[in-house]
């Protein structure tokens, strides 16, 4: 019986989006890219939304953007699957260290070719993350730099 009420609870709390399913979650999104189907950019969505804080008003992202659960790193590289900050998706230094970057956005990339590659429907944007990988990857081999802030940004 305590079981089965727990149950309906849970069912009850996650229907109304008050708790998030198993494998997923609601990580902080401050930014969108929209991908045309060749995995180019076609835009940058901006997220943040204006909250009060004291007598000012301060940006703060997005936390209602239900995405797959977040992957846990102390300090290994492991990427999330669909988001992720600057340095996995775009290979973006922001911490002065280049070199964990390319790590990160190899692995990102690596995980997104491995979960998307083989997905080929126009109607499905997915298929694209993985072009831009290789689109930007391929950039920052030619140029020999990184290539400007952009995606689904923590």
């Amino acid at each position: 019986m305590i079981l089965q009420a727990l149950t309906q609870y849970y069912d009850a709390l996650n229907a109304r989006g008050e708790i998030d399913a198993p494998g997923w979650g609601r990580p902080k999104i401050s930014y969108a890219l929209q991908l045309r189907e060749n995995g180019e950019l076609a835009q940058v969505i901006p997220l943040l939304h204006e909250v009060d804080a004291g007598k000012k008003k301060v940006l703060r992202p997005r936390e209602d953007i239900r995405l797959p659960a977040a992957v846990k790193r102390s300090s290994g590289v492991a990427s999330n699957f669909m988001w992720d900050n600057s340095a996995y998706l775009l290979g973006i230094d922001a911490k002065g260290k280049p070199e964990r970057s390319l790590q990160c956005f190899h692995a990102a990339a690596e995980l997104h070719h491995k979960l998307l590659g083989t997905v080929d429907s126009p109607s499905l944007i997915h298929g694209s993350l993985p072009k831009l990988h290789s689109t930007l990857l391929l950039s920052m081999i030619t140029t020999k730099s990184f290539p400007v802030p952009i995606w689904y940004f923590m």
